[in-house]
């Protein structure tokens, strides 16, 4: 029994984890089109790449179906960039109805509070508030 729950447990978390992967595509698209030079990649079925050139960072988002952890650092693509801030780690949990969402510190994460956590280093001071 364990190992279909765990079957069933990896099966929803690549389920959101490319749900997550769609809204960050959504979120640089839209903000590309606002004149903003975001750019999105997956180089890796594991891994999502998000670049913002006014801000001077990228940020790399490595999922981790074992460990049940999504790992995220900023790195700097530019000279200019005042600081790089730092990662962290979001956990993946099986919610209620078998679905697997996303948690920081022990609290439940939105679709829309996860990308303000991953996306907030790259945005413009008026639409990380």
């Amino acid at each position: 029994m364990a190992a279909e729950d765990s079957i069933q447990f990896q099966a929803q978390a690549r389920r959101r984890w490319r749900q997550l992967g769609k809204e960050l595509q959504a979120d640089m698209a839209d903000l590309d089109q606002r004149g903003g030079g975001a750019l999105f990649a997956q180089p890796a079925r594991t891994q999502y790449r998000v670049t913002n050139i006014a801000s001077g960072l990228e940020l790399s988002v490595v999922a981790d179906f074992v460990a049940e952890t999504v790992r995220y650092q900023y790195m700097p693509v530019a000279t200019m960039n005042a600081g790089t801030p730092e990662g962290g780690i979001l956990s993946m949990r099986e919610c209620e109805g078998g679905t697997v969402e996303f948690y920081s510190a022990d609290r439940r994460l939105t679709s829309e509070e996860t990308r303000r956590v991953l996306l907030e280093p790259l945005l413009p001071p008026a639409e990380a508030a």
